[in-house]
């Protein structure tokens, strides 16, 4: 989230506060104006932020406020200004804190309080206080808060951050509903090790298929796949992805062609070990030395003792 976004979404709901403060104080005040002494030093307060423009100055009237006993009415008002005064200087959760205040005594009407909880929520994503964000957001959208595709995204970062996946999982599942065949590799990885740390294997196979489907040649997936044998204990399983890989030239440097080597070596098939090493090595991308031809030379015996020779891949 932005500064800009924060600033003009916050700033929307204290500013209710600072100059509706009849209204915010209908439900639970029956005082509806401020004594002589209060109203002129909240005056002072805030003709010094919108009329001076020097919140410090503001922010001292306000402190020369709260020392004051205060009617329900006056404290309202005082918390509004207070909010927006400490958003101005940039501190954010004392905003907060003074806008929390202000709910807890129900002097945010209902109409204002979707818009009070998203601000809140945004004030402690933006100080990275992750469940307390998370806190209002449930408040917010349960209020009836229609979360963006970035917003959504926002609650998909504060699980993570806090290693709650399984709580992630919908809403990774929600933004890559609407990012479609769009959707970045940010959102769908995040989403493949949402599914690794919860153990749900089928939810991430079905992922995978669907993106190897629109692109089969991403070798992230690939990897993903021959890991999850690896790990079942599947050897061979895991071999035949990677034999897949090496035959639709996703495998490409030198270590992992020798590795395909080592794997038909391994399930006792020198000959198809042998045919791949001769083939890269002509080819130039297994190196052609001492070492190599040796393990050519063994391998194709090893094959003629066993008689396992079959056709080349």
């Amino acid at each position: 989230m932005t500064f800009k976004t924060l600033l003009k979404s916050a700033g929307a709901v204290f500013a209710v506060m600072a100059f509706n403060v009849g209204t915010a104080n209908a439900q639970t005040c029956d005082i509806t104006e401020l004594s002589s002494a209060t109203g002129e030093l909240y005056l002072e307060a805030q003709n010094a932020l919108f009329v001076d423009d020097d919140p410090a100055k503001a922010l001292a009237g306000i402190n020369k406020l709260k020392a004051l006993p205060l009617n329900c009415y006056e404290e309202g008002a005082m918390l509004g200004l207070s909010a927006q005064i400490k958003l101005n200087q940039g501190d954010y959760l004392g905003a907060a804190q003074d806008l929390q205040t202000s709910l807890n005594k129900g002097y945010v009407p209902p109409q204002d309080r979707v818009g009070t909880y998203k601000a809140l929520m945004q004030i402690y994503f933006q100080e990275q206080r992750y469940q307390e964000g998370l806190n209002f957001s449930k408040q917010w959208v349960a209020a009836g808060g229609k979360p963006t595709r970035d917003e959504m995204w926002s609650f998909v970062a504060a699980y993570s951050n806090l290693k709650d996946y399984r709580a992630a999982i919908p809403w990774a599942e929600k933004v890559l509903a609407a990012d479609g065949r769009n959707a970045s590799e940010t959102v769908t990885n995040s989403l493949i090790y949402f599914y690794d740390q919860t153990n749900q294997p089928a939810k991430k196979a079905a992922l995978i298929e669907r993106l190897l489907e629109q692109d089969p040649t991403k070798r992230i997936y690939w990897d993903a796949i021959a890991g999850d044998y690896q790990r079942a204990g599947d050897d061979n399983k895991a071999f035949e992805v990677q034999k897949a890989m090496y035959l639709g030239g996703i495998l490409t440097s030198e270590q992992e062609i020798e590795r395909i080597v080592q794997f038909y070596n391994l399930l006792d098939a020198p000959y198809q070990a042998a045919r791949v090493l001769e083939k890269e090595m002509n080819g130039g991308r297994i190196t052609k030395n001492y070492e190599n031809l040796e393990l050519l030379a063994n391998l194709y015996q090893v094959a003629r003792e066993h008689d396992k020779a079959i056709p080349v891949i």
